[in-house]
């Protein structure tokens, strides 16, 4: 079972990629992350923490924490295709 922490930065990730949180869009506060979660602030601290430290998110000082977009160019690899010409040896002694 995950942690609250996980929790809350799992529906954030799964947010984000998803396209309800775009691109420079501020994520919810604080507050209203310890309403949905039922849990103390700086559980939410640590998931929005670990948020930025991944690159899924900035935080401005005065302002919040914005989608940031470094998580674009961290593309994953779903699927690798190796194409090469190797001698094929028929003769087995």
């Amino acid at each position: 079972m995950l942690t609250k922490t996980s929790q809350i930065e799992a529906y954030l990730i799964r947010e984000i990629l998803n396209g309800k949180f775009r691109e420079g869009e501020k994520l919810p506060s604080r507050n209203q992350l310890c309403r949905r979660f039922h849990c103390s602030r700086s559980i939410v601290e640590h998931a929005v923490e670990r948020l930025r430290c991944n690159g899924y998110a900035a935080a401005r000082q005065g302002s919040g924490t914005f989608v940031s977009n470094q998580y674009l160019s961290r593309k994953t690899i779903r699927s690798l295709k190796i194409i090469a010409d190797y001698p094929v040896v028929t003769d087995h002694p």
